[in-house]
């Protein structure tokens, strides 16, 4: 017997102008910053944000891309609950973020990797916000059983508390760091002499930012 939701689903699906007007805003920013880093001439031997070397419009081409990738996880996360409302139980949604989340993590580890380096040998990989939100679908469909206050309660301990790591007194425990660090921060690994993975979006913290945005998205709702 399938279980239901601890949301209440709906029939209907409808979209909220809000939520999509301030992804694409943030997609149309996101576009600008990668057109820089591409295209512009100084753009792999000089930082935009270096105050010695960047001009206004340059620095703030940049500095406002920080709110970029927050904004659009966060905004996945409130997709994420109104779309599980459309569905009749809790397997199937479950079953939809699944697929969303697996098929975001291939996409990003073939077309957007190969778009990135033109290496059809595949020797780096890396792991980015793509695949990030990917994998905090996945761990959302773990989730989804409890109430979306738990679950926003669990994204804000993440998103507020993350950054205690660091005290935690590891020392040379390396086998509980190379556990922890794809986890919590930017990581190379050198898998193999011609194969490296890079985490470049550390999977908690993004997925305390979806979880606290799939916890708004009762706001949204009620709009």
């Amino acid at each position: 017997m399938n279980s239901k939701p601890p949301i209440q689903t709906t029939t209907a699906a409808s979209r909220i102008n809000a939520v999509d007007l301030l992804r694409g805003l943030v997609m149309i920013v996101m576009a600008l910053d990668h057109t820089r880093d591409w295209l512009h001439v100084s753009a792999l031997t000089q930082s935009p944000t270096d105050l010695a070397t960047t001009t206004p419009l340059l620095f703030f081409t940049r500095w406002v891309t920080y709110f970029c990738a927050p904004i659009f996880v966060f905004l996945a996360g409130t997709s994420a609950y109104l779309s599980a409302k459309t569905q009749p139980d809790l397997a199937a949604a479950r079953r939809r973020l699944w697929l969303r989340g697996l098929w975001l993590v291939v996409l990003e580890f073939t077309l957007v990797n190969f778009a990135i380096w033109f290496d059809p040998k595949f020797r780096t990989f890396l792991f980015q916000v793509i695949a990030a939100i990917g994998f905090s679908f996945i761990a959302l469909a773990l989730l989804l059983k409890l109430s979306p206050k738990i679950i926003g309660l669990i994204g804000a301990t993440i998103i507020f508390g993350h950054g205690l790591l660091p005290l935690l007194p590891l020392g040379n425990n390396w086998p509980l760091r190379l556990v922890l660090s794809p986890l919590f921060a930017l990581t190379p690994y050198q898998l193999a002499p011609q194969l490296t993975l890079v985490i470049a979006y550390p999977l908690i913290p993004w997925l305390g930012i979806l979880l606290a945005g799939f916890a708004a998205g009762q706001f949204f709702e009620r709009a």
